[in-house]
């Protein structure tokens, strides 16, 4: 492919100005600044298969910034207190979400999880290992580069050394590893079995949105291409999609609104046959000033 060639520009918050479909009781949106990252916008030309990556810097950056707001040391995310453990991945059908955090030990068994792998997490092969990274590089100033990404994870054994400089896609899981890696914030992975029942899981999302406020990012199989996901409607049933397959230099959010890279999408146009994982970071906005729920 020929050499990219962008402005480099990383437009601020690009869903700003965009009308809900609903009222706005019945609708919750990200809270915080974030940066767009897609195709190429770093002069890295991941065309075809880097979607998955770009999805994570978005939300790094959208981390990022949390973390400076509030002084935040990297070590010091809360966890999550609740039945949902965050030492284990829970069965899908038996909790609805599984928990990926960080622990302080080294790791201690290699868990590779892939989109198409989730689903099939059984009550009982119920994974209680640790998954512990404790080793993340980055400072809370920097957003991975794509390199950066597949490097950590080939050094926490999720990935064979191959994989660094592979055209290889990531997915929800790969974006939580990565994600506790670089930063220490632990994520949750919300299954939905298929495309047809994303309306059921309407009003979790709705909460996370209202309460914690962080960027999503969703991955599925036969619906492959990785999406950011920025709010949600309950009336009617919509999520409001960051789309990073966009290639080129961007200017304004104007543009990238009216080409439809950030829209509200109603729930019937997604693959009613195909799962979906979204990966949730469990961090609130540094406006929220609240603790993990």
């Amino acid at each position: 492919m020929s050499q990219v060639k962008q402005n480099n520009i990383k437009l601020l918050n690009v869903h700003s100005g965009l009308n809900s479909p609903g009222l706005t009781a019945d609708t919750a949106v990200s809270k915080g600044d974030y940066q767009y990252w897609h195709y190429g916008c770093d002069n890295f030309d991941d065309r075809g298969w880097g979607c998955g990556y770009r999805t994570l810097q978005t939300m790094c950056s959208w981390i990022k910034y949390q973390l400076e707001a509030t002084n935040q040391d990297l070590c010091s995310t809360s966890y999550p207190e609740d039945d949902s453990t965050p030492l284990h991945l829970h069965n899908e059908d038996a909790y609805g979400i599984c928990v990926i955090a960080s622990v302080e030990d080294s790791v201690s068994s290699s868990i590779t999880r892939h989109e198409n792998t989730l689903s099939d997490i059984g009550v009982s092969d119920k994974i209680t290992q640790n998954i512990s990274l404790g080793v993340g590089k980055a400072s809370i100033n920097e957003v991975p580069s794509i390199p950066n990404a597949q490097e950590a994870l080939v050094t926490i054994g999720d990935k064979p050394s191959e994989f660094y400089g592979s055209h290889q896609w990531i997915g929800s899981y790969e974006v939580c590893l990565c994600i506790d890696y670089f930063f220490k914030v632990p994520c949750r992975i919300l299954h939905v079995s298929k495309g047809s029942e994303l309306k059921q899981h309407l009003s979790a999302l709705k909460n996370h949105f209202k309460n914690l406020g962080s960027p999503v990012m969703m991955g599925g199989d036969t619906d492959n291409a990785s999406k950011g996901i920025l709010g949600v409607c309950t009336r009617p049933a919509a999520l409001l999609v960051l789309d990073p397959h966009y290639y080129g230099p961007v200017s304004d959010v104007a543009t990238l609104q009216a080409a439809g890279f950030i829209r509200w999408t109603p729930i019937e146009d997604f693959h009613e046959n195909s799962f979906y994982n979204f990966c949730i970071p469990q961090l609130a906005a540094a406006e929220e000033k609240q603790q993990i729920i």
